[in-house]
C-alpha cells in the first residue's frame, strides 16, 4: 500500500479491515485446534502436578483466555479504557491515532471501540512514512501538505487530539533514532499548544514527554502508563502464546489499577516540565470527576523567560549593562516595566531582558527570507516574548501578539501658530469681500449723488457740483469727516442720510475689530493634517530614520496625499527634528505618546507652556503597541489575561500619564539645576495688559508712507501735464 494513501483513512474502512484481523487473532486464541488442546492439557497436567508437589501457590500459569484477575482480553480492555477517555473528553475533537505499524499494535482495538461508539478519526502509520526508501521522500511537496491537512484541517478543526501508541516493541519507529521527533515536528505540534495529546506506553518510557522538544509548547498532554504486568498479558495475547503470571493472586487483586494516568505540567518541577499523577485506572472502573485536560491556574514556579525589547520611552526605558549588541539591560521606570513587574509577580516567573542582536524593530529581508530585530528574534525563538512592539499583518506570519494595550497614532508636530504680519493689521478686521463691498458702495454713492445733483441743477438752472467733489464727499462721510456744505435739495440730503447711517455702523464695527486685532494678534492656521502640509507654501517636514511600521505605512500606502508627503520627506535624528521645528517652517512626523513624553519633559516649562504642539489629526498607521510572542508560546494566553485585568482596572492609562508626568518633572528639575532657570521660559507668551507698540501700529505707518508716495506720484504727473499744456 502506497504511503500517500495511508495519511488519512476513513474510520469505517480501517475499522472493518482491522476487525477482520483482530477477530481472526481472537478466534485462533480462544478456539485452538484439537491437537493444540491435547498438548495444552498434558502440559497443564504436569505443570499443576509440579505446583502441587513443590507447594508454591504463588506461581500460577494460565492461557490468554483465562480471566482469573478480571481481565479477559487484555488488548480489548486497554482499547475500552482509551475509548472511555475519548468518549468522555475528546468526543468533539478531530481525532488522529498514530502508531509505528498497525500490525501488532493495540490501536486497532482502540479504533474498533471508537467506531462502535460512533467517534470518527484517522490513523497514521509512522513506519510507512519514515522507514521507507529513500527515507526523506515523505517530505515531498505533495505528501506533507496532505499530512497536515488530514491531521489538523478536518471538520472539527477547532479541537484536535492525537493518540500515540508506544506500548509494543513494533512501535519503536515512533521514537527510535529521532524518527518520532521528526514526525511530530512535521505535525507542527509546537505551533498548536491547545492540541490535546494522549500517549500510551510503559511507565519506563514516560520520559519521552519530558525530553522531546515537540511537546515543549503543549498544554494538554496525558501519558497513560500501562503496568508491566498488563503489558506482558498484551504481548502474550498478540503472540497467541501461554502467559506466565509472575505475581500472586493477592498481589494482583491488591493493585489499584493497571493504567496510571499522568498529566504533563509545564512549570511544576522547579519552573520546568514534569509529570503529575492524575489517577489509576482499570477496565471495570470509570474516570473520576473532572477533565484531565483542564489546566489549573497555578504559578509558574519561578520559570525564567528570555525577553527582548527596544528602548522607546514612555513604553520601555532601560540602561545597557554592557556596550555590546544583544547585551542584557536593566529596566527603568516606564509603562512596560510596571506592567511586567505586576504580571511577573502575579504569575510567579522571573525574566532576563536583552536587546535584539542588531538593535532594530524588525524588517523583512527579501534576500534571506528572515526578519531582523525583535521580530527576527522571536521568529528564530531566541526569546520567549518581547515588550512593546507594533503588530502588522506581515509580522503575524512569524510571531504572535497579545491584545493591544495602548493605541499609538502618528501625529504632526509643529511650532505653535505664529502671529500674522502686523503690516496688514489695518485691513484684517474685514474680509476681502467686505472691503470690496464698502469701497464699491462709496463709489456708487458718490456717482449717484453727482447724477442727482446734475438733474436738479438742470431743472432749477443752478450751478451743479462736479463728479470729483461728489466722490470725495461720499469718501469723507465714510471717514466721518464730511465737507461743511451739505446738498441744499431734499434728494441729496436723503441719499447722504442713508449713507451716514451705513457709515456709522460700518466704522463702529471696524474700530472695535481693529482694537481686538491690535491687542490679540491673529495667527497662522495650525498644521493638523497632511493636506495642511502640502497647502503651506515653502513648508518642509521630516521624520526619524526607521525601518519599522511607519516606513511600511508610507512605503505601501495607496493614498496619493500620503505618497506626496513621502516623496518630500526628510530624515533626521530626534533632536535635530525638534530643533528644526523650533526654528519654524518645519514639521516633525512621529508617534503621539513617544513625542508627547519628550515634549513634556524637555520642551515644557513649569507652567505648562510649550512652543511646540501636536496636530489635531491622528493617523492610526498601526493598531498600537502589544507584547509579541514566539509562535506557539503556551504562556501567551495567561500573560494576555493578566494584561487584560490591568486594562479593565484602568491601570495602564493611569500608569502612562504618571510615567510621563514623573519623567517631565525629573527633567525640569535637572534642567533647572544645570541652567539656573528654565530655557523655555524665555519663549513664554506674555500675560497681563497689552501695551501697543510700533509693531502693533506699523500698518498705519505703512499706510502713511503709501499715501505720501502716491501723492508724490500725483505731483509728478501734474508737473508733466502742466508742462505739456504750456504754450510754445
Amino acid at each position: 500500500m502506497a504511503p500517500e494513501k495511508d495519511i488519512k483513512m476513513n474510520c469505517s474502512t480501517m475499522c472493518t479491515r482491522m476487525n477482520k484481523s483482530l477477530n481472526y487473532e481472537t478466534l485462533s486464541s480462544t478456539r485452538p485446534s484439537t491437537k493444540m488442546r491435547l498438548s495444552h492439557s498434558f502440559f497443564l497436567f504436569f505443570f499443576f502436578f509440579f505446583l502441587f508437589w513443590s507447594s508454591t501457590p504463588a506461581t500460577q500459569v494460565e492461557t490468554d483466555g483465562g480471566d482469573t484477575d478480571g481481565y479477559g482480553n487484555a488488548v480489548d480492555s486497554l482499547g475500552q479504557m482509551v475509548g472511555q477517555l475519548v468518549r468522555s473528553h475528546l468526543a468533539n475533537c478531530q481525532l488522529t491515532l498514530i502508531t509505528g505499524a498497525i500490525e501488532g499494535s493495540v490501536l486497532p482495538s482502540v479504533v474498533r471501540t471508537l467506531f462502535e461508539g460512533g467517534v470518527p478519526g484517522s490513523i497514521v502509520e509512522a513506519d510507512q512514512l519514515f522507514l521507507r526508501d529513500p527515507p526523506s521522500s515523505w517530505q515531498d511537496a505533495s505528501l506533507l501538505p496532505r499530512l497536515l491537512q488530514g491531521v489538523w484541517a478536518g471538520p472539527r478543526a477547532t479541537c484536535q487530539a492525537l493518540i500515540v501508541d508506544l506500548t509494543g516493541s513494533d512501535n519503536q519507529s515512533v521514537y527510535r533514532g529521532g524518527v518520532g521527533s521528526r514526525f511530530l515536528a512535521a505535525l507542527q505540534l509546537r505551533l498548536r499548544p491547545e492540541a490535546k495529546l494522549v500517549l500510551l506506553g510503559p511507565l519506563a518510557r514516560s520520559d519521552v514527554v519530558l525530553r522531546d522538544t515537540s511537546f515543549d509548547n503543549s498544554l494538554h498532554v496525558l501519558y497513560l502508563a500501562v503496568d508491566a504486568y498488563f503489558l506482558s498479558r498484551i504481548a502474550a495475547q498478540k503472540e497467541n502464546r501461554i502467559w506466565r503470571r509472575s505475581r500472586s493472586r493477592e498481589e494482583v487483586q491488591g493493585r489499584k489499577g493497571w493504567v496510571s494516568l499522568y498529566r504533563r505540567c509545564l512549570y511544576c518541577r522547579g519552573g520546568g516540565p514534569g509529570l503529575t499523577l492524575w489517577g489509576s485506572w482499570h477496565r471495570l472502573s470509570s474516570l473520576r470527576g473532572g477533565s484531565p485536560f483542564r489546566q489549573r491556574e497555578e504559578g509558574m514556579q519561578g520559570h525564567r523567560f528570555d525577553i527582548v525589547a527596544m528602548n522607546y520611552f514612555p513604553y520601555i526605558e532601560y540602561s545597557r549593562d554592557e556596550d555590546q549588541l544583544g547585551t542584557r539591560v536593566s529596566l527603568q521606570d516606564s509603562l512596560d516595566t510596571r506592567m511586567l513587574t505586576v504580571v511577573a509577580e502575579a504569575l510567579n516567573f522571573t525574566y532576563v531582558v536583552r536587546e535584539p542582536w542588531d538593535r532594530q524593530w524588525g524588517v523583512y529581508r527579501e534576500d534571506t527570507g528572515n526578519w531582523t530585530g525583535i521580530v527576527g528574534t522571536l521568529q528564530h525563538e531566541r526569546a520567549d516574548f518581547s515588550l512593546g512592539v507594533a503588530p502588522t499583518a506581515d509580522r503575524l506570519q512569524v510571531m504572535q501578539h497579545s491584545r493591544v494595550y495602548m493605541p499609538e497614532s502618528f501625529v504632526i508636530v509643529s511650532l505653535e501658530p505664529q502671529p500674522l504680519p502686523q503690516s496688514l493689521s489695518l485691513v484684517r478686521p474685514y474680509t476681502g469681500d467686505v472691503w470690496a463691498f464698502v469701497l464699491t458702495c462709496a463709489a456708487l454713492i458718490g456717482i449717484s449723488l453727482w447724477l442727482l445733483q446734475a438733474v436738479w441743477a438742470r431743472i432749477n438752472r443752478t450751478p451743479r457740483a462736479g463728479l470729483l467733489f461728489s466722490l470725495f464727499y461720499s469718501w469723507g462721510v465714510l471717514l466721518e469727516d464730511p465737507p461743511a456744505d451739505p446738498p441744499a435739495n431734499a434728494t441729496g440730503r436723503m441719499i447722504l442720510g442713508s449713507w451716514l447711517a451705513f457709515c456709522l455702523v460700518t466704522s463702529s464695527a471696524y474700530r472695535s475689530a481693529l482694537i481686538a486685532h491690535l491687542t490679540v494678534q491673529k495667527k497662522f492656521p495650525p498644521i493638523n493634517s497632511f493636506e495642511d502640509l502640502l497647502a503651506r507654501e515653502g513648508w518642509r517636514w521630516g521624520r526619524m530614520p526607521s525601518s519599522g511600521t511607519s516606513f511600511t505605512f508610507f512605503n505601501k500606502s495607496s493614498d496619493p496625499v500620503v505618497n506626496q508627503v513621502f516623496m518630500n520627506i526628510e530624515y533626521h535624528g530626534l533632536e535635530e527634528n525638534l530643533q528644526r521645528v523650533l526654528a519654524g517652517g518645519y514639521s516633525f512626523l512621529t508617534n503621539k505618546y513617544y513625542v508627547g513624553a519628550i515634549i513634556s519633559a524637555q520642551y515644557t516649562d513649569s507652567l505648562g507652556y510649550s512652543p511646540v504642539q501636536m496636530g489635531a489629526t491622528e493617523y492610526p498607521i498601526y493598531a498600537g503597541f502589544s507584547w509579541g510572542f514566539r509562535r506557539g508560546a503556551p504562556f501567551r494566553r495567561r500573560i494576555s489575561m493578566a494584561k487584560q485585568r490591568l486594562l479593565e482596572a484602568g491601570l495602564i492609562n493611569h500608569w502612562m500619564e504618571e510615567v510621563i508626568e514623573e519623567k517631565a518633572r525629573e527633567e525640569r528639575r535637572k534642567r533647572k539645576e544645570e541652567e539656573g532657570e528654565e530655557a523655555i521660559a524665555g519663549k513664554r507668551k506674555p500675560s497681563g495688559n497689552v501695551v501697543l507698540s510700533v509693531e502693533h501700529l506699523q500698518g498705519i505707518f505703512f499706510l502713511l508712507l503709501l499715501g505720501h508716495t502716491f501723492a508724490s506720484f500725483l505731483l509728478l504727473l501734474e508737473k508733466i501735464y502742466h508742462r505739456c499744456q504750456r504754450p510754445r
